[in-house]
């Protein structure tokens, strides 16, 4: 049975390396050195981030749009003064509370209607991680013409203004309407038009109003 000189010791500021060394003697006064060298890295890395693109266009964090998404990935860093250096970045993607896509890498194109969440979470060596979360709705469903104001089937000759009430109740995500409602004027001789609404997403549709304005004089027939 050997003996010795165990010890322990506690490290608790960050190191790039600390050497320690110790020593175990056998019976018959033989020793030998044990070596180990502690590094520590208390510095959580820098979180990646991710691109978001709707129509080619790059959104925002919170952005609603009424298109496919596609997300890709960036690595993060780890970028303290004492560092362990990036191990891994990777994202996970839920919409509604369900996963889609957990844990990947690559750049991944979303299309069902939907509230997504993206958590990107960035590892270093020392298993130290970083998260950050982004948020984007997709919204393909268009609003729904509501109570139509000041429409008539009377003819008159001045000016009729007209206003159609937005909501929008359906689809799995609703972005809400851009204004609770939408008007128009005429003052040229028209029988029926449309006034067009609009949800935030971008989604729109035509609602068909009655506008009844004639200011046309009328023209003398044969006498």
């Amino acid at each position: 049975i050997g003996r010795g000189n165990p010890k322990s010791r506690t490290q608790d500021a960050a190191t790039t390396g600390v050497t320690d060394t110790g020593y175990i003697i056998d019976n018959a006064g033989n020793v030998s050195s044990c070596t180990t060298v502690v590094k520590l890295d208390l510095t959580d890395p820098t979180a990646g981030t991710v691109t978001m693109t709707a129509g080619g266009s790059t959104i925002a964090s919170g952005a609603e749009v009424n298109k496919d998404v596609t997300v890709t990935l960036k690595n993060g860093s780890d970028t303290g003064t004492v560092q362990s250096n990036h191990y891994t970045t990777k994202y996970t993607v839920v919409r509604d509370g369900t996963t889609v896509s957990n844990n990947i890498t690559a750049s991944q194109t979303y299309s069902a209607e939907g509230n997504y969440t993206v958590t990107v979470t960035t590892y270093d060596q020392s298993g130290r991680y970083s998260t950050r979360s982004y948020t984007f709705m997709i919204d393909k469903t268009a609003p729904v013409c509501g109570t139509i104001s000041g429409q008539s089937t009377t003819w008159i000759n001045s000016t009729r203004n007209i206003s159609v009430a937005c909501s929008d109740p359906n689809g799995v995500a609703k972005s809400g309407c851009t204004s609770s409602s939408f008007s128009g004027s005429w003052s040229s001789s028209t029988k029926t038009s449309s006034i067009t609404i609009k949800d935030q997403a971008g989604n729109t549709k035509a609602c068909g109003v009655d506008v009844y304005v004639d200011v046309d004089k009328p023209t003398c027939g044969t006498i």
